[in-house]
């Protein structure tokens, strides 16, 4: 089903997640989820994109550490914004969180 919950504030967070499969039957249909707020440096979480339907959006909660808003790294697989990735298509991918720089690391 398409998960569109509104603000970012209102997606559902990924706490406790180390493997997350999307699996959509909609073409049109987007899966929108926070990347947990309590991290450990090095935390990965894998993500498989199981058809070609849709898309998964990832916001990285915008969680501060010592007054630092955790941003996604600006070199991740498909960032649009310092807070966002939008990943589609049968792949696999990983989420890795870099706690020196309270960044998210999409690969």
């Amino acid at each position: 089903a398409n998960l569109n919950p509104g603000g970012y504030t209102s997606w559902a967070e990924l706490t406790g997640v180390s493997v997350f499969v999307h699996d959509v039957s909609g073409v049109s249909y987007l899966s929108r989820y926070r990347l947990p707020e309590t991290v450990v440096d090095g935390m990965v979480i894998d993500l498989f994109l199981a058809t070609t339907n849709g898309s998964l959006i990832l916001h990285t909660g915008a969680h501060q550490n010592d007054g630092v808003v955790r941003k996604m790294k600006y070199n991740s697989v498909g960032r649009y914004s310092d807070y966002e990735v939008a990943l589609s298509g049968v792949n696999r991918y990983m989420a890795c969180y870099i706690g020196e720089t309270n960044e998210w690391l999409i690969l």
